[in-house]
């Protein structure tokens, strides 16, 4: 009985951050895939009044267990494609940051340039008894060819 009161703190401990840990990499993991989809859909939205709310709209909804305010966005929009074959460096044309709306003007969203979607999140993980592991910062990047 004594060996399992001095043992259970530690396999505790232990637990919470093994639980945590697999919290910490669900979350990269639905960050990532949302911003993927978020930036197919700002690559889509061309001549769109707002293209970056509908790239933040799409990322909301297909992070649903991520917390919402503590998303935060950036957006980069480039006059070339990083994958094009002439070896151009990309011009920057316009970039947002911590914003989930811009208005780019026709020549800021060329057909053939490319738009990057850069977004941060603040995990808030649990804790146990009278410890709380600390908040950190993950992020993730999709790069797409604009339409």
């Amino acid at each position: 009985m004594v060996e399992f009161a001095l043992t259970i703190p530690i396999l505790l401990a232990l637990a919470t951050a093994i639980f945590t840990f697999g919290l910490a990499f669900h979350s990269y993991l639905e960050l990532t895939n949302a911003v993927n989809m978020g930036a197919l859909v700002l690559a889509q939205s061309r001549g769109a009044a707002d293209p970056c709310n509908a790239a933040a709209a799409q990322v909301k909804h297909v992070s649903t267990f991520l917390s919402k305010s503590n998303l935060t966005f950036n957006y980069t929009f480039y006059s070339t494609n990083f994958y094009n074959t002439s070896g151009a460096t990309p011009t920057t044309l316009l970039t947002v940051s911590n914003a989930t709306t811009c208005s780019p003007t026709a020549t800021q969203m060329l057909s053939g340039g490319a738009v990057l979607l850069r977004v941060t999140y603040t995990l808030r993980p649990y804790g146990i008894f009278k410890y709380s592991f600390p908040n950190f910062t993950m992020g993730a990047q999709s790069v797409q060819p604009i339409q």
